[in-house]
């Protein structure tokens, strides 16, 4: 038996609605999850079922959000701009991200040097602790 947390419906099926929502349209939804439009419908409907409430009134080819599809989709549009925001706060509260190279003079000059530039514009939070010597040293 599947636990939920304070008694959810599942993941699948909110992020189904909200990418159905957002889209106004199951095929882009379904592009977006890379799923099939009958399992963007599938969960939408579960979903549905779970709350008592139609979320969506189908056309054709085309959705309209209920009243009660416009109140749940803007809570969930909030809800994962929330949890995107958090996520990415906390992926960058460890500081800035370090690498220690040890290279000879050599080394450095004919090989790492000319590609730094291009490391750094490809990755400027990466701060790079760069130690030249032509002695053998424990790193």
């Amino acid at each position: 038996m599947i636990r939920r947390h304070h008694n959810l419906p599942s993941l699948n099926a909110l992020a189904a609605f909200e990418s159905a929502a957002r889209h106004l349209s199951l095929t882009r939804a379904s592009e977006e999850l890379n799923v099939t439009p009958g399992a963007v419908s599938k969960q939408v409907k579960l979903l549905e079922e779970q709350i008592g409430r139609p979320l969506f009134v189908r056309l054709h080819r085309a959705l309209q959000l209920t009243q009660d599809g416009e109140v749940v989709a803007a809570a969930m549009q909030d809800a994962f701009e929330r949890v995107a925001a958090t996520l990415q706060q906390v992926s960058m509260s460890g500081g800035a991200r370090s690498v220690s190279i040890g290279t000879t003079m050599a080394f450095a000059q004919l090989w790492l040097m000319p590609r730094l530039g291009t490391f750094w514009n490809a990755h400027q939070d990466i701060i790079i602790d760069h130690v030249i010597s032509d002695r053998t040293q424990d790193l």
